[in-house]
């Protein structure tokens, strides 16, 4: 048991510090992935379910003119094609979840970290300077996002001839 903990420890002190960093955040969510990765594997393989199906068909129940065969040709060709669906997209969710609770967690340990500093910090930090990328409003797709646009890119119209919101100008402000 301890060869193979000091295998490990010694592959990991090989990789570069952000990896090692990554590894311990996706720990605790590993088999989110885990299933995620054997859902759309499962429902890969159901893709080869198909061809087969299409070559028993063609070869074996045609030729032999049996309706029942053929009615259980095309039942596998349906399930197969609706399973690979629905794996396909169980895989996703899970993928999805699993991204979504990681980034909550890596928001949360930020903002615990930033309520540990000190009075004298935030008196010493500009406004904004401690607002880290992704958070706000402008990070979740909301109107706020427009003042990152050019200028001349927030006047356009948008599509369907619905008229732009009435954004104020800060061309003439320093």
């Amino acid at each position: 048991m301890s060869v193979l903990s000091h295998k490990r420890s010694r592959w990991l002190s090989s990789l570069p510090s952000e990896l090692r960093w990554l590894s311990k955040q996706i720990r605790p969510l590993l088999h989110w992935h885990v299933a995620s990765f054997l859902c759309i594997t499962a429902g890969s393989l159901l893709a080869l379910l198909t061809p087969l199906v299409l070559k028993w068909l063609i070869d074996q129940i045609i030729p032999q003119e049996k309706i029942g065969l053929l009615l259980l040709a095309v039942g596998l060709i349906f399930l197969g094609y609706q399973g690979r669906m629905a794996l396909t997209s169980v895989g996703n969710f899970l993928m999805l979840t699993a991204s979504q609770k990681m980034g909550l967690a890596l928001r949360m340990s930020l903002l615990r970290h930033l309520d540990t500093l000190s009075a004298d910090y935030y008196e010493n930090t500009p406004v904004g300077a401690t607002r880290p990328a992704g958070f706000g409003p402008a990070a979740h797709g909301s109107a706020a996002s427009l003042h990152r646009c050019p200028p001349e890119s927030s006047s356009s119209l948008p599509p369907h001839g619905q008229s732009a919101p009435a954004w104020p100008s800060k061309r003439g402000q320093k």
